[in-house]
């Protein structure tokens, strides 16, 4: 099944980025598309930094194997599009903004505008797919709130042990710490 879906995906994939050459008359290659990505994010680009992490210096598309297996027919019809249309402002927009300093926002109108003209979607940025993954575990934090328990993800706590960064809370500003309290 999994294959299959995998399959799917990438004919997916290709036939939305031949549609956008077919609209703009520009090709719009990728390095590869993975199924490697975790977490709540459906789908992600990676743009090249340097040419030996990347094959011809283009992107790849990385997808949540998790949530296209349970979510197959709304994950390739939105999600696939979704991806592509950052492939193409890449590919139409960074060399033209590169001299001026000047990048197109992630789903900003460059990339909204390739969604409603080139594949007659809205633009959402973000999926509503039910999460069916386990429960990760979270960290319990406070503020100076009185009363007020934040729950930091493990990625996020282990920064803050590090001093790598620090939270602060968004009612009352303060930095979030930890007096040994349990999740």
């Amino acid at each position: 099944m999994s294959d299959l879906l995998y399959q799917q995906t990438e004919e997916k994939v290709y036939s939305c980025l031949y549609q956008a050459e077919q609209f703009y008359g520009a090709e719009f290659p990728v390095s590869a598309i993975s199924f490697d990505l975790k977490g709540r994010a459906a789908g992600q680009v990676r743009f090249p930094v340097n040419k030996q992490l990347f094959s011809r210096n283009l992107p790849l598309i990385r997808f949540n194997a998790d949530l296209l297996k349970q979510n197959a027919e709304p994950f390739i019809s939105e999600v696939v599009p979704h991806e592509c249309a950052h492939v193409i402002v890449y590919h139409r927009y960074t060399q033209k903004f590169a001299l001026k300093k000047h990048r197109p926002k992630p789903h900003g109108i460059e990339w909204q505008t390739v969604m409603r003209d080139v594949f007659n979607l809205e633009p959402r940025v973000t999926h509503n797919f039910a999460l069916q993954t386990s429960k990760a575990r979270l960290f319990n934090y406070q503020c100076s709130c009185e009363q007020k328990i934040h729950q930091v993800s493990v990625i996020r706590h282990n920064k803050m042990k590090r001093g790598v960064t620090r939270y602060l809370c968004r009612a009352c500003g303060s930095p979030l710490f930890s007096e040994n309290l349990s999740a």
